[in-house]
């Protein structure tokens, strides 16, 4: 029996949903290994038939959805692309659901699901445009946010405290920049938000195991002043 499902958003605002449907009435019994994974799907999700479960936000999880818009492909290809990308949601779904579930994830942040919406609006502003001069305070007069509930929110959905989500994102922008420009370790530094070219040096030979110039040397494939 399909029920319908109501869902109220905010007036104005931009909402994109993703619906993932596994069907128990498949006519498909010739393939044995996909009515196996249904049965373990049902079994990790459905009791008594019905589900319905309102977890944390997981942004692994939405990363890993929006790739699907990002498919331009057609055919065979366009079809296996996103059966793999599904696959590997409901995997994350089921340790996310297990998580939530165990109370390690839901209850160890105070925050509600509009405070955790804003969280999810600051974590998006720091990647778009990760080289901004952020502070604790910023982010609390523009969310509304105590301190406190910022870094319990990013833990939760990043797994990081405020200022490592944004030394991460200025670290990605900046392989970015050595791979799509001609900017030298200098400029890179500059242009991402840092002051010191040192801890710049550091942090990223930690994360990409070179220092940026011999990065850059590589990625260019030539010998280039920095």
């Amino acid at each position: 029996m399909e029920e319908d499902v109501k869902i109220t958003v905010e007036s104005g605002k931009k909402v994109h949903f993703s619906i993932i449907q596994i069907s128990d009435d498949s006519k498909d019994t010739y393939d044995l290994k996909s009515n196996k994974l249904k049965d373990q799907l049902f079994s990790q999700f459905l009791k008594n038939k019905k589900y319905e479960y309102v977890g944390t936000v997981n942004l692994k999880i939405k990363e890993h959805l929006l790739q699907i818009k990002a498919i331009s492909q057609t055919g065979v290809v366009r079809k296996l692309l996103i059966e793999g990308i599904v696959h590997f949601t409901l995997a994350l779904e089921i340790l996310h659901y297990k998580s939530d579930s165990s109370k390690k994830t839901l209850h160890e942040s105070s925050l509600t699901k509009r405070e955790m919406l804003r969280v999810e609006d600051a974590i998006e502003e720091i990647r778009e445009k990760p080289e901004f001069p952020y502070s604790i305070d910023y982010f609390v007069r523009k969310y509304g946010l105590s301190a406190a509930k910022l870094q319990s929110g990013f833990k939760v959905l990043t797994g990081s405290t405020v200022a490592s989500c944004i030394k991460n994102q200025r670290l990605d922008l900046a392989e970015k920049l050595i791979q799509e420009t001609d900017l030298n370790v200098s400029e890179i530094v500059y242009t991402i938000g840092f002051s010191s070219r040192s801890y710049f040096s550091k942090i990223f030979s930690k994360r990409f195991k070179y220092s940026p110039k011999i990065y850059l040397t590589k990625a260019r494939g030539t010998q280039l002043s920095a």
